[in-house]
């Protein structure tokens, strides 16, 4: 009789290497090493995990079907003094800490995504696809008529375009910077034609950017380009484009001081009647979010930014049933329809199986704008939509998944939501399942960042294209990297390509990069720490402490960022004469080895 170990194990009998019909194979898992077996044929699985044993420790099978079985070895449980029968087999986890291994991923390793959960994805992205389409043909109709002099259709336009109300900002925030001036610029000149619903869309982006501030610094009687000016400076990241921006705006803010709720009454009527300076005025000193102003206040000013896209999606999802669940959330908030209409056609969309109603009807359900009608529930109707095809359904899907112990449906979950223009989606599918080894192995997670980049999830780019660096293909890798960086203005990606050309002897090309990274319009922390301490290696320690003294000082005005902490202990680390030189001195992600110094 042969015998063999392997991974801990002994094998008795016949190899199972030498047998066609079943394979053997060594897995990585959360739970430690652990053996994978597959058979053609029904009884041969468990034939082969029979002749497995764990000499110091109990074997553990876990049957994931019939043709697929993990087998490890476990620690032996406690032994009570009483003798006890020989537990049987079982067909899953048996005790509480075996249930928990195999919550954390013993199954998902070995089996990742399954072609079901691919075809789900595939289908959930057809009709997000559809829908994009749908919105860039409205789109594309309201630009025409805002080019014909429509102004409605000009506000419906840029309220339709992808932007953040409060700016979130990303890596990047050169991109969103412009998208944000572009923004700014459009609903001035709208503004200045009188255009109420622009106004209060420009107050908005005025309030947003002063979102720190209290209501009640927002000058009454100063002007918008004051108030901008403010706003922009407590901003370090607008610095060096407040005063083109503060400038652009000709609007005043000159009014008497009456009472704030008196003076906010006023305005509101005034805006309800279409005057855009007041529903500017009112709009900027944030009468749809203050704590204290009643809500009657708040509703004209919101209807009258609301009426222009509530009109264009109600009237182009007549033909576009993938918009009208949108079309209704406008005009509610537009005051066009009612919480009983809105409710109704939601249901009514949602049993003609619309995924996006139905979506929002469990999200106005969850909120209680609409009462529950028995037997609906927002958790069935989620799982409704997601499998009709909503991918933000899907997302919301993932947490509660997980929650149950259930990473295999989680997954699922999160690959439907992974879809162009979803980015949370794609974020939980990179975060949670591609770069954790908690519920997936290494090679599945590679994969499942390979989608997530390839519905445009730009971090999830970064981080194939560094472990495509680490497999040996530096030069592919690099111009991957690189194309990140100029195209997208992926600032990680810009200091991964530095720090590349820095191992690879090209340290002008560094220089380049982190200095563009940190001077440039990106105006990045960490790129300056990088640029300042590659500075102090080549030499030119002045010019390094005026770089890492500019990003120390950050941290005087915003208390916050650890990065600005490191920036200011680098600092004083170089005037006491030290000179970095590994790449964990110079970089704060080194790509090989460990960080050091810089922490």
């Amino acid at each position: 009789m042969r015998r063999y170990s392997w991974l801990g194990m002994t094998v008795v009998g016949a190899s199972a290497l030498a047998c066609q019909s079943v394979s053997v194979r060594p897995l990585e898992t959360a739970a430690g090493p652990a053996v994978e077996v597959r058979c053609r044929q029904p009884g041969a699985c468990e034939r082969e995990a029979v002749r497995l044993r764990c000499p110091n420790s109990d074997k553990v099978v876990h049957p994931i079907s019939q043709s697929q079985w993990v087998v490890t070895c476990e620690p032996p449980a406690p032994r009570s003094e009483v003798a006890a029968r020989p537990p049987r087999q079982r067909k899953s986890p048996a005790s509480a800490r075996q249930r928990r291994m195999w919550d954390d991923g013993l199954g998902l390793a070995s089996a990742g995504p399954t072609r079901s959960m691919l075809q789900a994805a595939d289908r959930t992205a057809e009709v997000e696809r559809s829908r994009s389409a749908a919105l860039e043909r409205l789109k594309s109709g309201l630009d025409e008529k805002c080019r014909a002099g429509n102004l409605d259709s000009c506000v419906a336009s840029l309220d339709l375009a992808s932007w953040s109300r409060l700016p979130a900002w990303s890596e990047t925030p050169a991109r969103e910077l412009r998208v944000l001036e572009h923004r700014f610029r459009t609903l001035a000149k709208l503004c200045e034609q009188r255009h109420a619903p622009a106004c209060h869309r420009l107050g908005e982006l005025a309030y947003a950017l002063a979102r720190d501030a209290p209501v009640d610094e927002l000058a009454v009687n100063g002007r918008l380009q004051a108030t901008l000016e403010r706003a922009l400076r407590a901003d370090l990241r607008f610095r060096a484009k407040s005063a083109q921006l503060a400038a652009a705006s000709t609007l005043s803010l000159q009014h008497d001081r009456p009472l704030p709720r008196e003076q906010l009454a006023t305005w509101s009527a005034a805006c309800r009647q279409g005057a855009p300076g007041a529903c500017l005025l009112g709009a900027t000193h944030g009468w749809s979010d203050a704590d204290g102003y009643d809500v009657e206040l708040a509703g004209p000013a919101v209807t009258a930014a609301e009426i222009p896209v509530s009109q264009a999606l109600s009237e182009h999802c007549q033909g576009e049933r993938s918009l009208c669940a949108e079309a209704r959330e406008h005009e509610l908030a537009a005051g066009r329809i009612g919480a009983e209409a809105f409710c109704g056609g939601a249901r009514g969309a949602c049993a003609a199986d619309d995924p996006h109603a139905c979506f929002q009807l469990a999200t106005a359900l969850s909120n209680t704008t609409c009462s529950l009608v028995p037997p609906e529930a927002p958790l069935g109707l989620q799982q409704k939509a997601c499998a009709l095809g909503s991918s933000a359904a899907c997302g919301a899907l993932v947490q509660p998944s997980l929650d149950d112990g259930n990473p295999s449906a989680a997954l699922g979950y999160a690959l439907s939501a992974c879809q162009t223009g979803n980015e949370a989606g794609c974020r939980m599918l990179a975060n949670v399942f591609g770069n954790s080894r908690r519920f997936t192995q290494a090679s599945t997670g590679h994969q499942l960042l390979s989608r997530a980049c390839s519905a445009g999830h730009l971090p999830a780019c970064h981080d194939v294209y560094l472990t495509q660096y680490l497999a040996g293909s530096s030069n592919e890798a690099r111009q991957n990297l690189f194309k990140l960086c100029t195209n997208h203005e992926h600032v990680r990606s810009c200091r991964a390509v530095a720090q590349i050309d820095w191992a690879g002897g090209r340290g002008e090309a560094t220089g380049l990069l982190l200095e563009r990274q940190c001077l440039g319009p990106a105006d990045d922390l960490d790129s300056c720490i990088e640029f300042g301490a590659f500075l102090a290696h080549r030499g030119e320690r002045s010019r390094a402490l005026s770089v890492l003294t500019r990003a120390c000082q950050r941290h005087e005005v915003t208390r916050s960022l650890t990065s600005e902490e490191r920036a200011c202990r680098l600092t004083r680390r170089i005037e006491t004469g030290f000179v970095p030189q590994t790449l964990g001195e110079i970089f704060l992600e080194p790509i090989q080895g460990a960080r050091d110094t810089l922490e």
